[in-house]
């Protein structure tokens, strides 16, 4: 975001300041000059624009929507800027499909992914920002929190599928790949709650594997186009 050069991912974290808001944090993300943005910077305007489009979505489609949201806003290749386009993507298919959201509902769940969804962490944690922020939808319209049974077992049920799945798209991994494949089951779990909201999600082809920092899977990703 800063430089251009490429990130260097640290197994250990250390104390750096942030290029934009100066505040000092434990980074594990940096890059060689040092360059840091925290998370609270990084993808701020993306996240608040993602917030008004929820309200104005047109498609139940959140595949489709994904992939409008990726051409109109300064997306990096990877990063937890995924995960609030995975919720936003939710919400606004299922906004469209006749489900009613407020700006109060969608800011709550933005809180709870913002919690969780860390970059970096899926390597250094296992657990993929795009996790939480789906588990989070799903949570909060089912009603699920601590204490409660069967929702929050389904919750935790969907969520470890997502990272089962996700685990089977890595080598090297990929936001995009985690994105479309998690839409995909969020929407087929929705609908096990909410019969009655339809949302269905077309299928992605690719058009970003040259930007892939570590190397596109390819052939071996579900997603990936030769065109």
């Amino acid at each position: 975001m800063v430089c251009g050069k490429p990130l260097v991912y640290r197994t250990q974290a250390r104390t750096e300041k942030c290029f934009y808001c100066g505040n000092k944090k434990l980074a594990y993300v940096v890059c060689p000059e040092r360059h840091f943005v925290c998370d609270s910077c990084h993808g701020q305007a993306v996240k608040d624009s993602l917030k008004e489009r929820i309200l104005r979505s047109e498609s139940s489609d959140p595949v489709a929507l994904s992939l409008r949201w990726l051409e109109e806003y300064p997306f990096p290749m990877l990063g937890c800027e995924h995960a609030f386009l995975a919720a936003a993507a939710l919400l606004g298919g299922l906004r469209a499909a006749g489900l009613s959201l407020s700006d109060p509902e969608i800011e709550e769940i933005f809180h709870r992914t913002e919690a969780q969804a860390r970059g970096g962490f899926c390597g250094l944690t296992g657990i993929c920002g795009i996790v939480p922020a789906l588990g989070a939808v799903l949570a909060y319209l089912t009603g699920s929190r601590c204490g409660t049974n069967r929702e929050q077992r389904e919750v935790m049920q969907f969520t470890g599928d997502l990272l089962h799945r996700f685990s089977e798209l890595t080598g090297p991994g990929c936001c995009k790949a985690y994105l479309w494949a998690g839409l995909e089951m969020a929407a087929q779990r929705i609908e096990e709650f909410f019969p009655q909201v339809r949302i269905r999600c077309s299928i992605p082809l690719c058009s970003f594997s040259d930007l892939h920092p570590h190397g596109c899977r390819g052939a071996r990703c579900p997603y990936f186009s030769n065109s």
